[in-house]
């Protein structure tokens, strides 16, 4: 496999409550980030800076970039376990290149919304793009796999 998309998060940190009855945004800011750093891999006062230049700028919430950015679903997982509040996971795509940069400029790339840009992702788009496939899985209580726990099965088309 040269090239796939898969699941990928935005950590979001809401800034302010919605109205009075919501606690569920930043409040401690230093205690968030320090939890938060070595996960997404940046420093404490990064995060920090980032929190509160949006409370300055009166922002409702801020992204958590770069590390925060199209983070794989192991460390949104550990993000969630932190059970932080105010720390939302935004759902979106990242494409991944399992070889690095190999063949890349051939291959090309899509935009944000999934939109073939250049090389053969932009020439064979309509033969590439297929109906989507289903899998899902069973899992225990505590979100781990079950062994041939295949729910259902439907190939892409």
């Amino acid at each position: 496999m040269l090239a796939y998309t898969a699941k990928a998060y935005t950590v979001i940190a809401k800034l302010k409550p919605w109205d009075q009855a919501d606690k569920s945004y930043v409040e401690n800011t230093f205690d968030t980030a320090q939890k938060l750093a070595p996960i997404l891999e940046m420093p404490t006062e990064r995060i920090v800076s980032l929190i509160e230049n949006g409370r300055e700028a009166n922002r409702k919430q801020v992204e958590l970039r770069p590390g925060g950015w199209k983070i794989n679903e192991d460390k949104a997982q550990r993000v969630v376990n932190l059970k932080l509040p105010g720390i939302f996971l935004y759902e979106e795509k990242k494409r991944y290149y399992p070889n690095d940069s190999f063949l890349s400029h051939i291959l090309g790339y899509v935009d944000l919304d999934g939109n073939p840009v250049m090389g053969i992702e932009k020439i064979f788009d309509e033969e590439l793009s297929c109906e989507k496939g289903e899998y899902k899985l069973l899992k225990d209580r505590k979100g781990f796999k079950l062994p041939d726990g295949i729910e259902t099965f439907k190939p892409a088309k």
